[in-house]
């Protein structure tokens, strides 16, 4: 008996070690996918084929033939489209806009509210459209950035709104603007510290840009918690990080808005 019990244990080490490396190896390969997923940035986007694009009306349409990625189009405006019929907007085909709620002066420096958010808030909310914000900054200090943010915060927190609030910072080249100097570096921890505020009260935030400021002001590792929104004319945007606004065309055309107007397509993975 004990010599057969014996013979049992010496046949079955060689599995039980089997066993052991399979189980090790399953560990780590655990591990390593939990740290792989955690060092995804939270603000990681879609890079947008262009294959899928249907660009043959008003608005782009974007069909993901996998399913993968539903994608909603709508606009962004501010005081400068004048009165908007919104229903008119949601019966041509948006599904989202994205309203200024202010701006700072490029010149004095004083924080306005757009003399058309709140009519374009109420009106776009009443036509079944999902409603974002936008601040247009020309803050030079990150503690600006963070009035602006509190600013912004003030005005939509009691509103209910659904979509993203997005930082703006342009430089304006019609005119001498107080922002001119700005580095990269500023300009970045400007950024930083807006969505900060607008996370920390729990909005989602997004970072605006064009394809200058992604290449050669911003730092986009530095802004890997926050999605971006991108402003490119033609192709869809490439960049690595993807993106989760992209903003098509500043000169699009579309019952209820009288004059040009910007319009976007809004990203995001099915099941989010």
């Amino acid at each position: 008996m004990s010599a057969h019990s014996g013979g049992k244990r010496t046949k079955a080490a060689p599995r039980n070690k089997i066993w052991v490396a399979i189980l090790t190896l399953l560990t780590v390969l655990l591990l390593w996918s939990t740290l792989r997923a955690e060092a995804v940035p939270a603000g990681q986007g879609i890079m947008p084929q262009a294959a899928y694009l249907d660009t043959s009306g008003p608005l782009y349409h974007y069909t993901d033939p996998t399913g993968d990625v539903i994608a909603r189009t709508g606009v962004d405006v501010s005081s400068y489209q004048g009165d908007i019929d919104w229903n008119a907007v949601r019966e041509a085909g948006a599904e989202f806009a994205i309203v200024r709620v202010g701006f700072r002066g490029y010149g004095t420096g004083a924080i306005v509210e757009d003399s058309r958010f709140l009519q374009n808030v109420q009106g776009a909310k009443a036509a079944g459209l999902e409603v974002g914000v936008y601040f247009y900054s020309q803050a030079l200090t990150e503690a600006e950035a963070e009035e602006e943010a509190l600013f912004t915060l003030e005005r939509v927190q009691a509103l209910g709104l659904t979509g993203p609030v997005a930082y703006d910072l342009e430089f304006y080249t019609a005119d001498e603007a107080r922002t001119d100097a700005l580095t990269g570096q500023q300009a970045t921890l400007n950024a930083a510290a807006f969505c900060q505020v607008l996370e920390t009260a729990g909005l989602r935030s997004v970072v605006y840009m064009n394809g200058h400021w992604s290449g050669a002001m911003y730092d986009l590792d530095a802004l890997a918690d926050w999605p971006i929104w991108y402003a490119g004319y033609g192709q869809p945007p490439t960049l690595e990080r993807g993106v989760l606004l992209w903003q098509y065309t500043e000169e699009g055309t579309l019952p209820g808005i009288s004059g040009p107007v910007d319009m976007d397509l809004w990203f995001e993975k099915s099941g989010t």
